[in-house]
């Protein structure tokens, strides 16, 4: 249960108060509950045994009274102004630290199906899981403390009930905290079925798969899917929770009639056959009895949480320790002069053939450079490399004479702007897609979307209508128009684009590659590009092959040499001849 203790760590202090100010407010409540049950009822008995006057008890009754307005107001404070705001300082601690672990995890990582279930635990124990054990830490501290006080009032008054309370007490809290255990068990075990029928239903659900769920058969892939999931579920709850269940019987029959029956009984024959002590006392006794057993039960219950939770906490320290292989140096990074690339060999985390194999290249400084070929040559590869996203396996990267692992990983990352092909938009206004955290101008991002070819977009339309009914949703050319303004409001020194012309007709293609020119002057601009004819004006092509660099040089000589860039360039100009010119999308 120990381990429970991260909840409390990356909650911070709001966490802490969490668990202070319920033990204080729930013991408040219990001692209330208690002074009821022990005080006043042993009282009243008493005086109406003794036929004393009703005022005699006037005093105990206003101070009940008393006691339960505070008691009444306390929980609602408590309940709705404390608790409501809690829960959101502390999801939003929990859910910083694991998305902050998550965004600087190895980009490896997420080709690993392993990671995705630690990660979706982590996601999920990052508020349920550690909601459910602040709250049975803060519980279990209020209701062990008035658990040894009504214990100790029963004992005081008939020591022998001691160990008719303390041994069905134990074994019922040790078989609870065993049900805890296994239930935790059962979750992990449970874990990539409910992966599987969420993503189901996410497939089921989400726009982004909608038409094609309506004209091909992936709907009832999805839903075959769904009932394996489920069908996983049952056979885990089928396999599991037989012995749960047992803990849960034996417990409750250790509390429901040993504890209840052994209890009572027992000072029933005290009362009655020895007269060991008044009718008050024996009201009082039983009000303490019942008292014992519902907070055994209540610790009991604590205990099993905390077990269960203590699972969930140790995947999520698991995950929050998870080892990160690309790691950051200390020095700023600012793009000078070139970056070298010496002999760089990378392969994909499983994959049997090698990425990128004995790639040199040197990009400099103002310098505009296409990485062309077909695909899987490798070119996207080496601009993740370029981005640290990976580190290669043999060779070295250096930035203006320096190794790449000497520099701070978001002071590197910043030294460019990047639009991917598979790049995405957000359901942010148009203004926040374009800024991307990292322009703060209004003007630039105005600046940024006239160059687009998007003059007309206000900035301040919301993109997609997920949360906005008036939202815009882009067609595939617009939004890669959108994506080529991110980059030109970014003031990063180079600039990376990955087909930034896939869906654009060429009439739009060539107005964009013009702005693209004009605003990748002084800036060192790397294309990626299918479509030769569209980056034959840069400094510098680069073809690539197999995962190496076949040849290198301007798109003049490049064609004179007659070598693989020719051969492509000349296939391509004949089918786009044939097939005419496509339309954007």
């Amino acid at each position: 249960m120990w381990r429970c203790q991260i909840f409390l760590r990356l909650g911070g202090k709001n966490a802490a108060a969490r668990v202070a100010v319920q033990a204080a407010v729930y013991g408040l409540s219990y001692c209330y509950g208690a002074f009821y049950t022990i005080v006043l009822f042993r009282q009243l008995v008493n005086a109406i045994q003794a036929r004393a006057s009703f005022e005699s008890v006037l005093g105990l009754l206003a101070v009940f009274c008393a006691m339960g307005v505070a008691n009444t107001l306390l929980k609602g404070w408590y309940e709705h102004r404390f608790v409501p705001r809690s829960d959101c300082a502390i999801e939003q601690a929990l859910a910083a630290s694991v998305y902050q672990k998550a965004a600087s995890a190895d980009l490896a990582c997420f080709e690993d199906s392993g990671y995705y279930d630690r990660m979706g635990r982590a996601a999920a124990t990052a508020r349920e899981s550690a909601l459910a054990a602040l709250d049975a830490m803060s519980d279990l501290l209020a209701t062990a403390f008035i658990l040894v006080a009504n214990a100790l009032y029963v004992v005081w008054v008939d020591g022998t009930l001691l160990p008719l309370i303390a041994l069905p007490a134990a074994l019922a809290l040790h078989w609870q905290r065993k049900k805890g255990a296994l239930e935790g068990r059962m979750e992990e075990a449970c874990e990539p079925y409910r992966r599987r029928t969420a993503y189901a239903r996410r497939v089921s659900l989400l726009k982004e798969y909608a038409q094609e769920i309506r004209l091909t058969g992936a709907g009832k892939i999805a839903a075959a899917r769904f009932r394996e999931g489920c069908a996983g579920l049952m056979r885990v709850a089928r396999e599991r929770g037989w012995r749960i269940a047992l803990y849960e019987i034996g417990a409750e029959f250790l509390l429901r009639v040993v504890l209840y029956a052994g209890l009572y009984g027992y000072a029933a024959w005290r009362y009655l056959a020895c007269a060991a002590f008044t009718l008050g006392d024996f009201a009082a006794i039983s009000g303490a009895i019942n008292n014992v057993v519902w907070f055994v039960e209540k610790s009991g219950e604590h205990i099993a949480t905390l077990r269960k939770q203590a699972h969930a906490a140790g995947q999520l320290d698991a995950f929050m320790r998870e080892e990160v292989r690309v790691r950051g140096g200390s020095e700023p990074c600012a793009f000078q002069n070139e970056i070298m690339l010496k002999d760089i060999r990378f392969s994909y985390p499983g994959a049997k053939r090698a990425a990128l194999t004995g790639v040199s290249l040197t990009l400099r400084r103002g310098e505009s450079i296409a990485l062309v070929g077909e695909n899987g040559a490798g070119k996207t590869t080496l601009v993740k490399l370029l981005l640290r996203l990976y580190d290669p396996e043999a060779g070295e990267i250096l930035l203006d004479g320096r190794p790449y692992c000497a520099y701070r990983l978001d002071s590197l990352r910043a030294q460019f702007a990047v639009a991917f092909q598979d790049s995405r938009l957000y359901p942010f206004s148009v203004s926040e897609n374009v800024r991307a955290g990292r322009v703060e101008s209004e003007e630039a991002v105005r600046e940024a979307l006239n160059r687009a070819g998007l003059a007309g977009l206000a900035p301040s339309r919301a993109v997609t209508r997920e949360f906005d009914a008036d939202g815009w949703n882009p067609s595939g050319g617009q939004a890669q128009r959108l994506f080529a303004a991110r980059v030109f409001a970014s003031g990063a020194p180079i600039a990376i684009l990955d087909e930034p012309s896939a869906m654009l007709n060429p009439l739009a293609e060539e107005a964009l590659f013009a702005a693209l020119r004009e605003g990748s002057r002084g800036r060192t601009t790397i294309f990626i590009s299918h479509r030769l004819t569209s980056v034959k004006w840069v400094d510098r092509v680069v073809m690539m092959q197999n995962g190496t660099i076949a040849e290198q040089g301007t798109h003049e000589e490049l064609l004179a040499r007659g070598g693989a860039y020719a051969r492509l360039f000349f296939a391509q100009a004949e089918r786009y001849r044939k097939e005419g010119a496509p339309h954007e999308t």
